[in-house]
């Protein structure tokens, strides 16, 4: 039976780093899985060159890409020609297979492309925000249906003409994945918070220097935590546990 090709999707770096990798074997292709519910395999991004490397034999290249959202390394183990009048600063256009190696999520380059029209970068970044938006127009309707369904099949009888099983089965992965881990990460703030209260409260700026959390990250577990009740500002710049 001939395989078919997987689509390329348009992504941002950020949302491909920041998910999760699923690991699948047989005719099943592995995945990215986004916080959006995305499922990603094969995809397409754009953004500047930052880093370049070759080895001596000229059968492997490493490309370093930021888009403003992330930082990916894009993989060339074939065709390093395609790769010889690209460097560093330059605007591309890469299409590969998302893979995973010792942490890190990378991409393997099938297509690169220089970008001479800026145009293309905006024309991009338009088309992103619409599938963004629509995927969460997507997200807000399974949602509202998962009260009423049992399961998966059930999803589909309900949203089948508007939203794929697919993606449908994707949104639901990532619900239950991403709370998982977001759980995992309230309640490691929370014992960081206890672990650097002496007294008057742990200090915001060490919490963030000892957990290793992005900011803006941060900022939200901690509103979640001082919504529910969790912890309390005793003065500002200040986090203390109820309990």
């Amino acid at each position: 039976m001939e395989r078919r090709r997987l689509t390329a999707r348009k992504a941002l770096i950020g949302e491909i780093v920041k998910g999760r990798f699923i690991p699948k074997s047989g005719l099943e292709s592995s995945y990215v899985l986004t916080k959006l519910g995305r499922r990603l395999s094969r995809v397409r991004i754009m953004g500047n060159i930052v880093d370049m490397y070759s080895n001596p034999a000229s059968s492997f290249a490493s490309l370093t890409i930021d888009d403003s959202t992330g930082v990916i390394r894009a993989k060339v183990f074939d065709n390093v020609e395609s790769v010889s009048d690209i460097s560093y600063g330059d605007l591309v256009d890469v299409i590969g297979k998302v893979k995973f190696t010792e942490g890190e999520i990378w991409i393997n380059v099938e297509i690169i492309n220089k970008v001479k029209d800026p145009n293309f970068e905006t024309l991009r970044i338009v088309e992103i925000a619409k599938i963004l938006k629509e995927q969460k127009e997507k997200i807000q309707k399974v949602k509202e249906c998962l009260s009423q369904t049992s399961d998966i099949n059930e999803l589909f009888a309900l949203l089948g003409e508007e939203i794929s099983k697919r993606e449908i089965e994707g949104i639901v992965e990532a619900e239950n994945v991403f709370k998982e881990e977001e759980q995992s990460l309230k309640s490691s703030v929370l014992e960081l918070i206890k672990e650097l209260d002496f007294g008057d409260g742990a200090d915001y700026r060490e919490l963030l220097d000892k957990s290793g959390i992005p900011e803006k990250e941060l900022d939200s577990i901690i509103q979640e935590l001082l919504d529910t009740g969790a912890c309390y500002e005793p003065r500002p710049g200040k986090i203390k546990r109820v309990i």
